[in-house]
């Protein structure tokens, strides 16, 4: 080939080695992969573990990244009991409770309690914290095997005030140390005062929670705080 052609030929070369060097830059100057800490839907049951029912995995978009960056440690919530739940069937006079967090993004569950209105659960659901703002929302439903599972109640609780005081430095603070009570008002579910307290070389609260949108019920939750090595506090 010789002449227009040959030229025309050289050229289409070129560009294509442009097409691709362009194409490199583009690939190397993409966001690496983020590892993130991300909640499985079980039930956390190993006590010995702080990351019991977690996962870590490997996503590559950005708003990923961004919220490792905040990640602010886990928050361990002990399901207690359930105190004179919501009768959802006649027939047994009683319900099969089972308790749904949310915060975010995340959703974690407890086991099926049945045949019972006042159910000793126990168990230890976690949740991964990037933002104290948002509270923790909780959900009662009655377990149905044909139809859709009924409502047996709502609460929310804050968790401001314990992330502020986990996150501090309290080595220096007495076991047993009270940091702060927070009293039953209009603008949250408790039905008792709780405790925010320092007690061996953790931070935890007791909560006794009213569910709304139901006639009767109250949900008793234990809190820990974990933090995760290399985030500051």
């Amino acid at each position: 080939m010789d002449g227009p052609g040959r030229r025309r030929g050289q050229e289409g070369k070129r560009a294509m080695r442009q097409f691709g060097s362009r194409m490199y830059l583009r690939m190397r100057s993409r966001p690496l992969p983020a590892i993130v800490v991300q909640p499985l839907h079980t039930v956390a049951s190993d006590p010995q573990d702080p990351f019991a029912g977690f996962c870590v995995a490997v996503v590559g978009g950005r708003e990923e990244e961004r919220e490792m960056e905040c990640l602010l440690g886990l928050l361990k919530v002990r399901v207690v009991r359930g105190v004179h739940l919501a009768i959802c069937d006649p027939l047994t006079h009683s319900s099969d409770p089972y308790v749904v967090l949310r915060h975010g993004q995340q959703k974690v569950k407890s086991s099926i309690k049945y045949r019972t209105c006042n159910p000793e659960w126990n168990e230890e659901l976690t949740l991964s914290i990037t933002n104290m703002m948002n509270p923790v929302k909780i959900e009662l439903f009655d377990h149905d095997t044909f139809t859709k599972d009924d409502s047996m109640g709502n609460a929310e609780f804050c968790i401001l005030n314990f992330v502020e005081i986990a996150k501090q430095d309290l080595s220096d603070v007495p076991d047993g140390t009270v940091m702060k009570s927070i009293h039953p008002e209009t603008g949250n579910c408790l039905a008792t005062e709780s405790h925010i307290t320092w007690k061996d070389g953790k931070v935890s609260q007791d909560i006794v929670l009213k569910l709304r949108d139901t006639e009767t019920g109250e949900l008793v939750l234990q809190l820990t705080w974990v933090n995760i090595p290399g985030v500051a506090r």
